[in-house]
């Protein structure tokens, strides 16, 4: 009785705790849908207009997404809109016809900054995603109508074509929109060109350590923008079409392209993939045969970005971010803000961050000011349980080399006055554009609203210059009156003006006027427009000592660029006004809208399982808005069911009801985030809690993340045989390898014995501990189309494993090395294959060799 009174009183706790705290997006029944034929709209209240504009630019673009993929059917897609903070992104479900759109329009110092409207460009992208990887007929529309679209041959295509489609297409509503147009994915494919390093067929495919990352997107996007002029826009419906009716896909033709894909593309285009492949390649290095950066290199990554340029007295200070290779199928990122002496030619890393940075880095006196992204609450989601990301302003004192936090909020860029006040902008969420906010002697004030998105914010002689956009336009250059609120043009034109920076009298910017990003001055005295960089990739420019410095690109990451400042006179063409007809208008669509709520209409969605009667799976499926999973499994003799929700946001809940040795085992577990931070130190304290309705363990969880290290402890606690368990694990990591330990203390409390290459035994009482040091052997990174597979890199692992049963007082110890392989195979399937050798003098076998297989999708 008492076991089960302590079980309700646990259950009730979290419940109330849960209910108390976030109540935003604790609360289910705010949301509202829109509806069509074709698509039904969830959004949370106060996200009327998103969702409107999300329903518009789908239904204006569905018509043509179809013919470009080739599907005929009809469907009705979902789509949630939700609100994550300050990440641009959105993606596509094709097992449940669900759409996922991120509000938050990405501000320019984002890879997807060329964009005129944020829904139009990010719902054109997604739906292209589902209009295809849902395209089947025959055979294959049969099995995919029984089993679900795991079947799908077209979701089974390589990762450069699922990406390369919805990127051309993206690209195709504007010739200012997309990333075909904003020279970012020219200037990687032009410097693996001159590198030398363009991809093979199979690296392309798969996904490793190395620059770029989202190969598919940059590789995919220029091979289909070559198949359209090569060989026709309307063959890739026939393209889909073709391979989509090939229902042995799943089953074979991922691992032979050569009676699956091939065969589609030898049949529509004459050619199989991989000459296509090479047919792209032989193009791209004639057309960038003479491509190269405009200046000297100075600053290096490793495989990694720079941001945020800035220059003062002499010194260039910037974001820097470095991409580590410690384990296999792994990366990390080393945030930095660095200071770069021009006198001395020197770098000096002034701080090392767990997040990346935010906008801009500016000085006042001896102090500089910046700003990186954390994590917050009372968000409208249900993807990251309520959680959003937020930006954490920052001053960094450059004597003391101290750095002290001053506020949190969702803003995008600031400045700061010499008395210490911080102006700075954030969208409005109730409708688009920005609010403008103060920030002196700890107090925020709102100071006024614009109907203008701004991202970009600069002093200049007591003005305020900024880069902002309308709803539907490019980013541009303008003044800020801050007491009315008003915006009045600088520089206005029908691309993208972004990167500002001040010199002086000179206002500095990025363009792509000509293809291609280069550096462009401003005389704001004479109005005289200069262009200073002629050719390759140039952004984010600053002028120190007739000197331009300016982020530029190689086949191995981003970096620091100097040439000398010539300046060339520059004709801008003034901006065309856009077509009335573009304007939102729901009306103009003549389809029927419904309204309705939005709860109960996602629960319906339990009973139509995305996937069904895979083996061992029966049917698996989730409410429209993700707030409830489940899945039915069949082994053991009997059905298995686990179901996952979360409906108390942001606690999670789990139960599972599993058949064991002729009974059945019901678990039901609770796990309530606290506390979470990115900002370093101390990053998750997480309570839960476990029952199987006889017996409870409550838990804490306590995670502390540093740049190179993270260290988590667990402790456990068994009610009913008074046990406990404790666990600590401890990872560094270094440039191209990580060492690893971990610690597990028990007493009456069931635990594996892990051992490696030997038999695993199971105990009550005890400790044991893993020590690992792993590191990169060996870069292979090579492959083969016809069967599909590559190798990327190989690691070796130094291990030493030790073990205490204190029930029968028995020590054991091993060690060993290990091998292991970065792995793919069938273009979606990544595999971590493990060759061990173990020893050890405490079992009769006293060595062992072992492999063992990892498997992610």
């Amino acid at each position: 009785m008492r076991r089960k009174l302590y079980t309700l009183v646990m259950i009730l706790i979290i419940v109330f705790l849960s209910s108390s705290i976030n109540v935003v997006n604790a609360n289910i029944l705010n949301w509202r849908t829109y509806e069509t034929e074709d698509f039904l709209i969830f959004y949370p209240q106060g996200y009327e207009w998103q969702a409107k504009e999300t329903l518009y630019y789908l239904e204006k673009n569905k018509d043509r997404i179809k013919r470009l993929t080739g599907n005929e059917e009809n469907f009705q897609t979902h789509v949630v809109i939700q609100d994550i903070g300050m990440i641009s992104n959105g993606y596509a479900n094709p097992l449940n016809y669900k759409l996922g759109i991120y509000t938050n329009n990405p501000a320019t110092d984002s890879r997807i900054s060329g964009i005129e409207d944020w829904f139009r460009y990010l719902n054109v992208h997604e739906f292209t995603h589902m209009s295809h990887l849902t395209n089947t007929s025959g055979s294959a529309e049969t099995l995919s109508n029984i089993f679900g679209n795991t079947f799908s041959p077209n979701l089974h295509a390589p990762e450069w074509i699922i990406e390369g489609i919805t990127v051309y297409n993206e690209s195709q509503t504007s010739q200012y929109e997309g990333r075909l147009h904003d020279g970012y994915f020219d200037a990687i494919v032009a410097a693996k060109v001159q590198a030398g390093d363009l991809p093979s067929i199979s690296e392309a495919t798969y996904e490793y350590n190395d620059f770029p990352r989202g190969k598919g997107y940059i590789y995919g996007g220029a091979i289909f923008e070559y198949l359209s002029q090569s060989y026709g826009e309307d063959k890739f419906a026939e393209f889909f079409d073709e391979y989509g009716s090939y229902w042995w896909t799943p089953f074979i033709g991922d691992l032979f392209p050569t009676i699956g894909i091939d065969k589609a593309a030898k049949k529509v285009y004459g050619y199989n993939l991989e000459e296509l492949f090479a047919e792209w390649k032989a193009y791209e290095r004639k057309h960038y045969q003479n491509w190269e950066v405009d200046g000297q290199k100075i600053i290096d990554t490793n495989k990694g970005d720079i941001y945020s340029l800035t220059v003062f007295d002499d010194k260039l200070y910037y974001f820097k971010s470095d991409l580590l290779r410690d384990k296999p199928f792994s990366y990390r990122k080393i945030n930095k803000l660095c200071e770069y002496d021009l006198r001395k030619s020197k770098e000096r890393i002034l701080k090392v961050n767990l997040a990346p940075g935010n906008g801009s880095i500016t000085k006042v006196g001896r102090k500089l000011y910046y700003s990186i992204l954390n994590i917050s609450n009372n968000f409208s989601n249900v993807d990251r349980s309520g959680k959003g990301t937020i930006a954490t302003l920052y001053s960094y004192d450059l004597d003391t080399a101290k750095s002290k936090k001053l506020f949190s909020d969702d803003f995008k860029d600031f400045l700061v006055s010499d008395n210490g006040e911080v102006i700075y902008v954030k969208d409005s969420k109730e409708e688009f554009g920005s609010e403008v906010w103060s920030y002196y002697n700890e107090d925020k004030k709102l100071i006024g609203n614009v109907n203008s998105l701004i991202t970009e914010l600069r002093r200049y002689q007591g003005k305020s210059i900024v880069v902002s956009k309308e709803k539907r336009g490019s980013w541009g250059i303008n003044y800020l009156d801050l007491e009315q609120m008003e915006l009045s043009t600088l520089i206005d034109s029908n691309y993208g003006e972004t990167d500002i920076n001040l010199r002086n009298d000179k206002l500095y910017f990025s363009s792509n006027y000509d293809g291609y990003q280069a550096i462009y001055e401003y005389d704001l005295l004479d109005k005289d427009l200069y262009k200073l960089t002629d050719k390759g990739y140039s952004i984010n420019g600053v002028v120190n000592n007739d000197k331009l410095y300016f982020v530029g690109v190689s086949s191995d990451g981003k970096g620091i660029y100097q040439r000398a400042k010539v300046e060339k006179n520059y004709d801008l063409v003034a901006a065309e006004k856009e077509d009335e007809s573009d304007k939102i208008d729901l009306e103009e669509l003549g389809v029927d809208i419904k309204e309705g709520r939005g709860f109960g209409r996602s629960l319906k969605y339990l009973f139509k399982p995305h996937t069904r009667f895979i083996f061992p799976i029966i049917a698996s499926g989730e409410d429209a808005l993700g707030f409830n999973s489940y899945t039915m499994t069949y082994g053991n003799g009997g059905v298995n069911f686990n179901w996952n929700s979360k409906m108390l946001m942001p606690v999670k809940l789990s139960f599972s009801s599993n058949r064991e040795d002729d009974d059945r085992e019901n678990t039901l577990n609770l796990a309530y985030p606290l506390y979470e931070s990115d900002l370093g130190g101390l990053s998750l304290i997480q309570v839960d809690y476990t029952t199987d309705f006889s017996d409870s363990t409550p838990g804490l969880m306590l995670n502390f993340s540093y740049p190179r290290q993270d260290l988590s402890l667990y402790l456990q606690k068994d009610i009913a045989d008074q046990g406990f368990n404790s666990e600590l694990n401890y990872s560094y990591s270094f440039d191209n390898s990580s060492i690893s330990f971990k610690a597990n203390k028990f007493e009456e409390f069931d635990q594996d014995e892990m051992m490696r290459g030997f038999d695993f035994d199971e105990a009550d009482n005890g400790y044991q501990a893993n020590l690992d040091y792993t590191h990169k052997l060996i870069e292979i990174r090579d492959g083969a189309w016809n069967p599909n597979f590559f190798i990327a890199d190989v690691y070796g692992n130094i291990f030493a494993d030790y073990y205490k049963d204190e029930d029968i007082a028995r020590d054991r110890f091993s060690y060993g090395y290990e091998f292991i392989f970065e792995t793919g195979l069938g273009s979606h399937l990544y595999l971590k294959p493990t060759l061990g050798f173990s020893l050890s003098e405490d079992f009769e076998d006293d060595v062992a060799s072992y492999l063992r297989i990892e498997l992610s999708f």
